[in-house]
């Protein structure tokens, strides 16, 4: 158990931190998710000795932003891609799912590894969600793994399906791929 303030407050505040981060950035694995809130933790603790700190929890927040902003631009320099030798971006290979009808296996596979590139590159934060809406998981579901309401995911699915649907030339999409990213409420 805690016995000074300081980490007491700390493991009080833990939980809304970590939510924070999850909620920023969706697609850190948990364990990134654990090593930015440990690092905001010990950077607090080091920033409050010899401050007074009129509001604690706001500079929590603040801190747990930089790392975590810091932490997203280092993953991205580091060059994490996806390709079909590697994997997603956190090197687990994909189970992709059946392709819709008149696509082969490998021209969907090629088709969905361009989308998760294009995505990496542009929205990291929708990569979880694409690859959940290829599962076909409810929204319901996917609110709850990522942390988010239904209505947040209901929104991001549309912007990042009018983001796709807007760069299919660039991306070279067939248009079989359009039933799948415009389809119903868990496609």
């Amino acid at each position: 158990m805690p016995q000074h303030p300081d980490e007491l407050f700390c493991a009080m505040a833990r939980g809304r931190i970590v939510q924070y981060v999850r909620r920023q950035y969706p697609g850190f694995a948990p364990g990134t998710v654990e090593d930015v809130v440990q690092d905001t933790f010990l950077r607090y603790l080091r920033y409050r000795q010899g401050h007074d700190i009129p509001n604690p929890i706001a500079l929590l927040y603040k801190i747990a932003y930089w790392v975590a902003a810091n932490e997203y631009r280092r993953q991205r320099e580091v060059g994490n891609h996806v390709s079909l030798e590697t994997g997603g971006p956190d090197g687990q290979p994909f189970d992709l799912p059946e392709p819709p009808p008149g696509l082969t296996n490998e021209h969907f596979a090629m088709m969905v590894f361009r989308i998760v590139e294009w995505l990496h590159e542009r929205r990291p934060e929708d990569v979880p969600l694409f690859l959940l809406r290829l599962e076909h998981v409810p929204q319901k579901q996917m609110a709850t793994q990522l942390g988010l309401t239904r209505e947040a995911v209901a929104k991001r699915i549309q912007r990042m399906n009018e983001a796709i649907l807007g760069h299919k030339d660039e991306l070279g999409l067939d248009d079989l791929m359009d039933g799948l990213l415009s389809g119903g409420e868990a496609a």
